[in-house]
């Protein structure tokens, strides 16, 4: 434990408390079989989420739909910031913690 907790600074480790993962629903969806992107279960439950989002706020489905990415934060960070902004706008990220400092990494690297 000593040189785990000397390099913890270097290697950016994680020491968050595991308690998380004793709620009981936590525990069963940790034992399910993971559904994959390309079955038709989960392309028919996205469908149904996107069709609902729109319906949440009273949007047209012949006019409207909403757009899901699956991933990681760092996904969805990206397509805002890298695809959704127009190339020639700007944007303001106001530093408040370690993910408005990835936020700056993404768009500098999309800005290249």
């Amino acid at each position: 434990m000593k040189g785990v907790l000397q390099n913890a600074d270097k290697e950016k480790c994680s020491f968050k408390s595991r308690s998380r993962n004793n709620n009981r629903y936590r525990k069963m969806a940790q034992i399910v079989p993971d559904i994959c992107p390309r079955e038709k279960e989960f392309v028919s439950m996205m469908k149904q989420m996107r069709e609902d989002l729109v319906r949440i706020v009273h949007g047209d489905l012949n006019k409207y739909t909403s757009v899901l990415f699956c991933g990681s934060g760092t996904i969805t960070m990206d397509v805002c910031i890298n695809f959704l902004l127009p190339k020639e706008k700007k944007i303001l990220i106001i530093n408040n913690g370690t993910y408005s400092m990835r936020a700056v990494e993404i768009y500098k690297v999309g800005c290249d």
